[in-house]
């Protein structure tokens, strides 16, 4: 068994969708606990596929009755999954706006639709299973288990952040030299997908490369979304079981 179990949930329906949110975390945990030590204890899985209809082009946001079951079918995946010990959930929406300029609709209405009803359907779990309503803190430390990444203005404006690859991957358009020169222009770039002519195919390659660093310096969503994660103190404390033992003994921890 696992001992942290990620059910990855995204937006995207294309075929690549879940290789490139599985490196997108791989790219969040390493910052979290640098050269974390990778094993089965690790484990990553998609949503069904009834979950899946909801999440696909952010159709949860629907307001058709015939969508109503859908939608909560998939806040039971979630809410079951966060009920597991080992159980975490990682949701990627796009925030469809430059970071700062606006509010992202997406993310208010996925706090209002996605948060809430989970939030509501663990605590009647709670309630039900322990005999008493759960604590204010119970239910925060259970939700925080729920980890969104939401890049603005879209997933790209990650990816396309390393410009080293893309050029490896043949891409050679002007963009590329304003992008190097201040990476801030790719992060106010609207749909910089249109930018470029590059297959999804190679999203899961950038996504295992991502270019942590110039992306977290920016301040923008990439670093919101680690302090997201990184405020999960029970996925924090289960990942850094696994620095190897020399790093441990360099921040001067005792092994496990």
């Amino acid at each position: 068994m696992s001992e942290v179990a990620v059910l990855l949930v995204s937006e995207d329906g294309s075929k690549w969708a879940f290789d490139t949110v599985e490196g997108l975390c791989w790219s969040i945990f390493d910052w979290l606990t640098p050269r974390l030590t990778r094993g089965s204890w690790l484990s990553f899985a998609p949503v069904n596929d009834a979950a899946r209809a909801a999440a696909t082009a952010n159709m949860w946001k629907s307001k058709r009755a015939r969508d109503t079951h859908k939608i909560l079918r998939l806040c039971e995946a979630i809410a079951t999954q966060l009920l597991r010990d080992d159980g975490f959930v990682v949701f990627h929406i796009d925030g469809d706006v430059i970071w700062g300029q606006d509010e992202s609709p997406n993310v208010r209405l996925f706090d209002v639709v996605i948060r809430a009803k989970v939030r509501d359907l663990i605590r009647g779990h709670l309630t039900k299973t322990e005999a008493q309503d759960p604590s204010q803190a119970r239910l925060d430390a259970v939700m925080s288990k729920l980890i969104l990444l939401a890049p603005h203005y879209c997933v790209e404006t990650w990816l396309f952040a390393n410009l080293r690859r893309l050029r490896e991957l043949g891409v050679s358009a002007a963009i590329l030299d304003d992008w190097e020169r201040d990476l801030g222009i790719l992060d106010r770039t609207t749909k910089p997908k249109d930018a470029l002519s590059l297959r999804t195919r190679d999203y899961p390659d950038l996504a295992s490369a991502l270019a942590s660093n110039a992306l977290y310096q920016l301040g923008t969503s990439f670093s919101a979304a680690v302090h997201t994660a990184g405020a999960c103190g029970s996925l924090v404390v289960r990942l850094r079981q696994h620095w190897p033992d020399w790093v441990r003994r360099e921040y001067g921890l005792e092994a496990p």
